[in-house]
């Protein structure tokens, strides 16, 4: 048994995959909105609970993050989308690597904030 099965005609396999990524399209197309909608949400909501000057770098991070998401968006609307199978898993490379940096920006506001006392 092989570790990764291939049809016997590429034709063939392309034309599966292709079909299996036009499937998956909307509900990849969801998530990346849903994404820039709960960055943009947190960018909105977080001077509520920190001084602004510590925000500086978080903003210009989540402007480029949601620049990147709304390139994914569009690229999802080409057929580059469906033929290149490595732009589908750009768009989970840009929300897994960003969300651990705004998180850790936001952990770099300890000086001005204190710390978290429970």
């Amino acid at each position: 048994m092989a570790l990764i099965n291939r049809f016997a005609d590429p034709a063939e396999e392309r034309a599966y995959v292709q079909g299996e990524r036009a499937i998956r399209l909307k509900t990849t197309r969801i998530l990346v909105v849903i994404s820039m909608a709960i960055y943009l949400g947190f960018s909105t909501l977080n001077p509520i609970f920190f001084p602004g000057e510590v925000l500086i770098f978080y903003n210009i991070t989540v402007i480029f993050l949601v620049v990147l998401l709304a390139f994914s968006y569009f690229v999802t609307s080409t057929r580059y989308y469906l033929e290149w199978p490595w732009l589908g898993f750009l768009a989970f490379i840009v929300i897994c690597a960003t969300t651990p940096i705004l998180a850790l920006t936001l952990g770099q506001t300890e000086d001005v904030t204190g710390p978290l006392e429970l």
